[in-house]
């Protein structure tokens, strides 16, 4: 009776390891947990800065806030990375070190290196900017279970040049966590900078690899 009370007791414990901690925390967060959470690919891109990033080994070990956008966005991609700036804002110091925004360009015909710099210097935001060829994102999106949208769904602008048209892309701001795992996303709308930070927070709390 005793080794079965201890072995019960040995099952409890198991019971309450780290993923139970996490799915407990991820009921009180403002994100959605992803519906098939991705694995961050080893895909090297060029930042802003002109040096190549390997996505993986840059991100690994750091929360990640990766948004895929354009520049030339006239709404939702200046809104969400103001949205991921302002939540840094809202940790302390050393909680930001623990951090990572990431921009990937939906439109590198027009999203240069140049470009990307002076834009994330306009927005005065912290992200690393990437872009890579048509083929690169393509590998990028299908390792992370998103396809990438053909050349022929860009919209173009009414009375614009060949220059001026829409692009589609994800508009959820995604939050991945130290293990290189997708887990969670802010829909546009959803979480506000506070929301956000808390919910960094939260997660910051937990052990990580």
């Amino acid at each position: 009776m005793k080794m079965l009370r201890i072995l019960a007791l040995a099952l409890l414990v198991a019971s309450c390891g780290p993923a139970d901690e996490l799915s407990t925390v991820a009921r009180k967060m403002t994100a959605i947990e992803s519906g098939k959470p991705f694995t961050v690919p080893s895909q090297t891109l060029i930042s802003h800065t002109g040096e190549p990033f390997d996505l993986r080994s840059g991100t690994t070990g750091r929360f990640t806030l990766l948004f895929f956008g354009y520049t030339y966005c006239p709404d939702i991609c200046p809104i969400q990375v103001a949205t991921a700036n302002a939540a840094l804002q809202g940790l302390t110091e050393e909680e930001r070190t623990r951090v990572v925004q990431i921009f990937v360009t939906m439109d590198p015909q027009r999203d240069s290196v140049e470009r990307l710099s002076e834009w994330l210097g306009a927005m005065r935001s912290p992200a690393i900017g990437l872009r890579g060829s048509t083929s690169e994102l393509e590998a990028l999106l299908a390792a992370m279970g998103f396809v990438m949208p053909p050349m022929s769904s860009r919209q173009q602008l009414p009375g614009g040049t060949a220059d001026d048209y829409l692009v589609p892309h994800p508009t959820s701001l995604f939050l991945i966590t130290p293990d290189g795992m997708g887990r969670f996303q802010y829909p546009y709308d959803r979480g506000t900078p506070q929301q956000i930070a808390d919910d960094l927070q939260r997660l910051m709390a937990l052990e990580w690899p």
